[in-house]
């Protein structure tokens, strides 16, 4: 498990770092990719869940997969909110804790949440 962990974190740092990660959308994919393939375990019953895949009540219910979809608005206010703090702060020393922050974004979406 430390080595996915530090196969994530590394693939984070090549996108520049967890700010521009999440500036770019990765993070938000990653966790809705990895909230979707817990679900499928679920279901296929790889994973036990009472009252889902294991004791489950004879009535039969249509059961599916409820997707959240990413909201562009709420987006929109966290990126201004996001600038706001960017315009407000020492940028000098921002650089000097954040001795990549120079760096410009990576390769293209890899799944690094798995396990």
């Amino acid at each position: 498990m430390e080595k996915k962990i530090v196969e994530c974190m590394k693939k984070v740092e090549d996108r520049s770092g967890m700010i521009q990660a999440v500036e770019s959308g990765y993070i938000q994919r990653e966790v809705s990719y990895q909230a979707y393939l817990h679900e499928k375990r679920i279901q296929s019953g790889e994973i036990p869940k009472i009252g889902v895949n294991k004791y489950v009540s004879e009535e039969k219910e249509s059961r599916e997969v409820e997707f959240h979809p990413f909201n562009p608005d709420v987006e929109n206010i966290q990126k201004k909110k996001l600038d706001e703090i960017k315009s407000s702060r020492d940028e000098r020393a921002v650089r000097k804790l954040s001795p990549n922050s120079n760096r410009r974004p990576g390769r293209t979406r890899i799944s690094c949440f798995t396990f």
